[in-house]
């Protein structure tokens, strides 16, 4: 919190969000802050890798998984982990029919869920 990163209410949608970043990894830059500053990214990277469907809501998953693979893109190297963590965060009632179903891209993915 030395480096005085700037503050995020939440509200400011993902374009505002992507400033955010933009801002904050600037002022990490120009402040020399350690890998241990940088708590928000990692923050952002856990709740990629553990993101689940809670309940039945399967839009609610998309849309966020969507939105963390958009704005912390370096998180996946390839399509191919992008595809294991999408379909790892199903149901296993639905990740079965996607798995068998092998789709080519991430929106193939998703219209089979």
């Amino acid at each position: 919190m030395s480096c005085k990163p700037f503050n995020f209410k939440g509200s400011e949608g993902a374009v505002g969000l992507i400033r955010w970043f933009e801002r904050t990894e600037s002022v990490f830059s120009r402040s020399n802050c350690t890998e241990d500053c940088k708590t928000e990214v990692q923050k952002m990277e856990d709740e990629f890798y553990h993101l689940t469907v809670k309940g039945n809501d399967l839009k609610t998953y998309v849309r966020r998984f969507q939105e963390l693979a958009t704005l912390c893109p370096t998180m996946v190297p390839d399509f191919e982990k992008m595809m294991e963590v999408f379909i790892g965060g199903l149901p296993r009632s639905i990740e079965g029919n996607v798995t068998t179903s092998k789709p080519q891209t991430l929106e193939e993915a998703i219209n089979i869920a």
